[in-house]
């Protein structure tokens, strides 16, 4: 068989490449933990332990024994209704399900001078992955970590690598994507990961997730498929949120007389949520033609900008109005505060433990740390921080950790961004869009170092880790 094939020696330490001299296809084999990047191993013998041709040729040319080091068998998690209910509080609350779930829309590729459509999917996000394996962790009394993801390019794909353990037992995971795919470092993390957890978060987990997610956005894409339609095809007033901006707007409707609109509503009623680019791209159209043709003094703004598109440093009216009103009543009340002198000798009311033990460790999350946790436990328990009890309190603090490591590892990345783009002279701001770094998901972050790297010696192709 190895004449079929050669194996060369990776640069990173465990690694080694299996090449088809045949055709050039190149699987990368970790001998030592049982892997191989290829097809056969992730989709046919991962699960029951096997091992395929290009492991075993790998170990017999080591001398290693060609059974395999570790069986990754799932864990039995039963979809009862004590299991399902104990995600309620999670699966309620929109954005919780927003954060633990993306989207793609259908998207077109060009491949030998052709178009095709690639349809859209939904798949938990890497922080959504990461929550629930340390969630189903914890319920399994062991610990949940994840070592740093490694990705890298091997001729025209590229590939991520992930190791996680439970407990001392190693989970692994690998994913790769096209290179000239747009998506490939954005996915390319989150699909190994995914891999990775497969065996800790049921396969029936995932899928309320999906499903809920699915409800919330289908719900969304509906009313902004109704409120096009009555602008389109009415003269009522209509609020719309506009695409780019965010601002929120009233507009009154254009009754039919938009020829080329009209027929756009046959498009409107076959897309889906996976056509949201494309729904959003007529409610644009629509939304220009009705400001020409209603005269600007009926034109009326009723939000300025959604709160997604402030700047976060930018304070909530609302609260501006109560601290600057709040100073004057105290000098209205100078004899209360002259008579209760001892009031004020009083102790101020102690902590609960838990508030107590949470604060403390929320100071691993800088300033805004506990107002962090504050939304935390509302989103998951359905409570405030003093009211949780025994195993919330362990899941609060494992969450805290995790989003202590998360910040590390983003500090980390920012640090190594901006040098490698000091170093080569390229425009971060230009590459996010005007965001800073540090508000980029770690995922996006680990694309953009990776997209620098590449650009940095494009005339080498790097096949190791």
């Amino acid at each position: 068989m190895e004449e079929k094939y050669e194996v060369v020696k990776g640069e990173e330490e465990g690694v080694w490449l299996v090449v088809n001299k045949a055709n050039g296809q190149t699987y990368i084999v970790r001998p030592q933990e049982g892997y191989c990047s290829c097809p056969d191993f992730n989709f046919r013998r991962f699960q029951s332990g096997e091992l395929c041709k290009h492991l075993k040729m790998v170990r017999e040319r080591l001398g290693l024994d060609v059974t395999p080091p570790v069986v990754y068998r799932e864990i039995p998690i039963a979809p009862t209704e004590d299991a399902k209910r104990e995600l309620e509080p999670l699966l309620r609350a929109k954005e919780v399900v927003y954060s633990y779930v993306y989207k793609v829309n259908d998207y077109v590729v060009r491949k030998d001078g052709k178009e095709y459509i690639r349809r859209g999917w939904v798949e938990l996000t890497a922080d959504g992955l990461l929550e629930l394996a340390q969630f189903y962790a914890a319920k399994l009394g062991k610990k949940f970590d994840m070592e740093e993801p490694r990705i890298t390019r091997v001729g025209d794909r590229i590939i991520c690598f992930v190791k996680c353990y439970l407990g001392d037992q190693p989970m692994i995971g690998y994913a790769d994507e096209p290179a000239d795919d747009e998506f490939a470092y954005r996915h390319v993390v989150t699909h190994a990961l995914a891999k990775a957890t497969r065996r800790l978060i049921p396969l029936w987990v995932r899928k309320l997730f999906i499903e809920r997610f699915k409800e919330f956005i289908r719900a969304e894409i509906e009313d902004k498929k109704e409120r096009i339609r009555k602008l389109i095809t009415t003269d009522e007033i209509v609020q719309v949120q506009e695409p780019e901006t965010g601002a929120i707007v009233e507009l009154k409707g254009l009754g039919g007389k938009v020829k080329h609109l009209n027929g756009e509503l046959k498009n409107l009623n076959r897309w889906t949520i996976f056509n949201e680019d494309k729904i959003n791209e007529l409610l644009a159209k629509v939304i220009e033609e009705c400001r020409k043709a209603l005269p600007e003094a009926e034109f009326r703004v009723v939000i300025e900008a959604s709160p997604k598109t402030r700047e976060p440093e930018e304070p909530e009216p609302p609260k501006v109005a109560v601290e600057e009103a709040t100073p004057p009543e105290a000098p209205e009340q100078p004899a209360q505060e002259e008579e209760a002198p001892a009031g004020a000798e009083e102790p101020a009311p102690e902590l609960s433990e838990a508030e107590a033990t949470l604060r403390e460790a929320a100071k691993k999350l800088g300033e805004k740390g506990w107002e962090m946790v504050e939304r935390f436990c509302q989103k998951r328990f359905g409570k405030s921080p003093a009211e949780l009890r025994g195993g919330e309190i362990q899941k609060a603090l494992e969450w805290i950790e995790i989003q202590a490591r998360v910040q590390e590892r983003k500090k980390a990345l920012v640090k190594e961004i901006l040098g490698l783009a000091s170093e080569k002279g390229i425009d971060i701001k230009e590459r996010t869009g005007g965001k800073k770094l540090i508000e980029l998901k770690v995922e996006d972050l680990e694309r953009l170092k990776a997209e620098i790297e590449a650009e940095s010696s494009p005339e080498e192709e790097d096949l190791s880790f």
